[in-house]
């Protein structure tokens, strides 16, 4: 057991964390398609806890690209708060111990859905595990082996070994199913190989959908055969009553749902002549409770549904049709229930009816009806575009969502088939259609293109084997949008759109591997304005603002296309020439700045200080030192009086 302020902990658990500027990752969920540091698979607390937790959300592991970066876990701390990763998974503890220790990295983080345990110091994300146990290996003295376990157990607190270690002492192991349950579900060794699986557990664990078709397949031929067994035998004789009676309740005593007599008096009361013992188990209540009265029956039917039961009753005797209702039963254990009834009417001496029939718990199959109904309208809904489609690619479904974002309706993808929106996604063979997710770009009905995330799943039969693919395509044009401005935000100025320091940098890399590779001139110019402050001061930022794009759209006319002007910021520009001939060039960047700029509040002039440098291919130059040189130049144009252009010089 460890130690959290004075108090013992024997249990760990997993931490997902990300930066605070990180408000993409609100939830576990958000980690899909992410990069997420760990210590390594094997780790427990940083890794099996939190994958057993995604596991269990439903979420596929294959959709997070993991990082595995060893251990100590500061590493995974490190890479998150750098921005390396997205996201990071750290056994608990470790933030506080960072914060014990005065680092700064443990403000800059925060958990992902953190969870709180009674009694648990930790910030945590997982449920609790235990914390790892002593073992003792099979070949140790059984005799050592005790006597180490009694010296561990009975080790204080207070004891020097316990503080010098920094724990808390030895406690009982834990259980540690959990544990062997996760490292199982997730493949951990020795786990790595999936256990073999037998016939008779196969159906064990698919019980409910193997034996529905037998159920009932056996309910409807039994059920039949009860009630022509019963009509042919009360018919024919009195005296084979006795007989017929004890092999219907043999037979009802062994078939699902309650099979019954139900007959319904001249007076309006009504009772169960011969009723299945499973009426125990949905109506609560006997066989003899029934027999001379249905009162109790009717007593635990739903209000709501009770005169809708009494009236098809009433109406089946009535027309002598087969009485059929689904209804509700408030069951005292499970709550409210689904039952179906199904019987036929017969006519007595007597003025009574007598139905035969049998009646049959749907509360599962009414819930997969209800899903299936709710899934229906998601579909129908939903704002992505959902298609179903064959093996061999012929559309079956598409939603509305479909319709409105491809402009196709149902009878056009039908006939033409999906790729005529992607054919290189929807080939016409199975083997070749992709089961991933990923984006694409889709034709619309009217020639637009439509970027779209994309996600192919198959659908598989009883026997295993692919029948349909399920699509759903989610418009992304905004997305992509955002993304394209993001890219330009983080790449050009965004008061003149002129190339900012970022890209600059990358581009005179380039330029100078170029110049080297190929022997071309290279020359870099950075280029002040003189008294540009004063501008400010008089007319306003805004005058100023003005000023800069009047001299960058007059630089960008002056150089040639394959030239760069870019913005550093303030009134500081730089350039990359090639293949400058003479001086020219670099008079007419000076010239063109210093023509009057008409603003708004007036006429204003000013001029420019420029340093130029030349890339030499013999010396072992880069983009820093050009931008160095470019600078000290600059530096003596403005002490040789401004309003010029000087060269490098050593």
């Amino acid at each position: 057991m460890t130690v959290e302020n004075a108090q013992p902990v024997s249990e760990l658990g997993g931490v997902v964390i990300r930066r605070k500027d990180r408000s993409d990752i609100a939830r576990l969920e958000d980690l899909a398609g992410k990069q997420v540091a760990i210590p390594g698979r094997e780790y427990l607390g940083g890794f099996i806890t939190q994958a057993m937790l995604l596991k269990k959300r439903g979420m596929s592991l294959g959709d997070i690209r993991f990082v595995e970066l060893g251990s100590p876990h500061d590493k995974i701390v490190r890479a998150v708060v750098q921005g390396d990763v997205d996201a990071g998974f750290v056994r608990s503890g470790i933030l506080e111990s960072l914060r014990s220790a005065g680092s700064p990295q443990a403000d800059e983080l925060e958990v992902v859905e953190p969870a709180h345990y009674d009694g648990f110091p930790f910030a945590i994300t997982t449920p609790l595990y235990p914390e790892w146990a002593v073992v003792a290996m099979p070949q140790l003295d059984q005799d050592v082996a005790r006597r180490l376990a009694s010296a561990l157990l009975s080790l204080d607190s207070s004891d020097p070994a316990a503080r010098a270690a920094g724990i808390y002492g030895f406690t009982i192991p834990k259980d540690y199913r959990p544990v062997e349950e996760a490292m199982v579900a997730l493949r951990v060794p020795p786990f790595e190989t999936a256990p073999e699986v037998s016939w008779v557990e196969f159906v064990g664990q698919n019980r409910p959908v193997f034996f529905l078709g037998m159920l009932l397949f056996t309910f409807l031929v039994g059920a039949g055969l009860v009630l022509l067994l019963l009509q042919r035998k009360l018919r024919a004789s009195k005296r084979l009553t006795d007989s017929l009676n004890q092999r219907f309740q043999d037979l009802a005593d062994n078939v699902p749902g309650v099979l019954f007599q139900f007959r319904l008096r001249p007076d309006g009361t009504s009772h169960f002549p011969l009723v299945s013992t499973r009426i125990q188990a949905i109506y609560r209540c006997s066989q003899s409770q029934v027999q001379d009265d249905a009162s109790s029956v009717f007593q635990v039917i739903h209000p709501d549904d009770l005169d809708v039961v009494r009236r098809s009753i009433q109406d089946s005797a009535r027309q002598m049709s087969v009485w059929h209702a689904t209804y509700r039963v408030l069951h005292p254990q499970r709550g409210e229930i689904w039952v179906e009834g199904s019987s036929t009417p017969t006519l007595q001496d007597d003025g009574s009816v007598l139905w035969h029939g049998v009646i049959i718990d749907i509360t599962e199959l009414q819930h997969n009806r209800q899903a299936l109904r709710l899934a229906g309208q998601v579909v129908q809904f939903t704002s992505d575009a959902v298609v179903i489609f064959d093996k061999d690619g012929s559309v079956q479904q598409v939603n509305p969502a479909f319709i409105r974002m491809t402009g196709y309706d149902f009878a056009t993808i039908a006939q033409n088939g999906l790729n005529c929106l992607d054919p290189v996604s929807f080939p016409a063979n199975e083997a070749a259609v992709r089961v991933d997710r990923r984006d694409t770009v889709w034709m619309t009905a009217t020639g637009e293109p439509l970027p779209v995330l994309l996600s192919i799943s198959p659908v598989r039969g009883e026997s295993d084997d692919i029948t349909h693919f399920v699509l759903v395509a989610k418009d992304i044009s905004e997305m992509r949008s955002k993304q394209d401005e993001l890219d330009r935000l983080a790449h050009y100025d965004a008061l003149t759109g002129l190339p900012n320091r970022r890209l600059l940098a990358d581009r005179l890399d380039q330029a100078v591997a170029h110049a080297r590779r190929t022997g071309e001139s290279l020359a870099l110019a950075m280029l002040d304005l003189d008294d540009f402050k004063p501008v400010n001061d008089r007319y306003g930022h805004d005058a100023g603002d003005r000023l800069l794009v009047e001299v960058s759209n007059r630089l960008k006319a002056t150089v040639r296309a394959e030239d760069t002007v870019a913005r550093l910021g303030g009134d500081e520009f730089t350039l990359i020439l090639w293949n400058v001939q003479g001086d020219t060039p670099f008079e007419r960047v000076i010239a063109c700045v210093r023509e009057p700029v008409v603003l708004d509040q007036g006429v204003v002039q000013v001029s420019a200080s420029m340093g130029v440098t030349f890339f030499d291919p013999v010396q072992p130059m880069n983009g820093e030192q050009l931008m160095r040189q470019a600078d000290v130049a600059l530096y003596r144009s403005k002490e040789q009086g401004r309003n010029r252009y000087t060269l490098f010089e050593e």
